[in-house]
């Protein structure tokens, strides 16, 4: 890597998520990058699994990236308003990671 106290390691990926373990000298962080699955019957297998993974987590842990979903409708402008409930999975897996 460009620099020795940098290291960067991936534990797994897929086309949904590429999860990494970040080391920056003494500091450590897990690192999620998420494309959330543009089918929205099909999105919470992604939450699912993140939900999971953040089980697992004893460090500080990042997660980013395009979710391809809202946690209300102030996210978004144009379109049709989304029911309240519509949002549900999403928010429950950002609480409980």
């Amino acid at each position: 890597m460009w620099k020795d106290s940098f290291h960067v390691e991936v534990i797994s990926s897929d086309k949904r998520l590429i999860d990494l373990k970040v080391k920056c000298g003494s500091y450590a962080f897990y690192f999620t990058c998420v494309y959330g699955d543009p089918v929205v019957g099909k999105r919470q297998e992604v939450w699912d699994r993140l939900v999971s993974i953040g089980l697992n987590r004893d460090e500080a842990w990042v997660l980013g990236g395009d979710f391809n979903e809202l946690l209300s409708n102030e996210e978004k402008s144009g379109g049709a308003v989304r029911s309240e409930p519509s949002f549900c999975d999403f928010r429950n897996m950002v609480q409980n990671c």
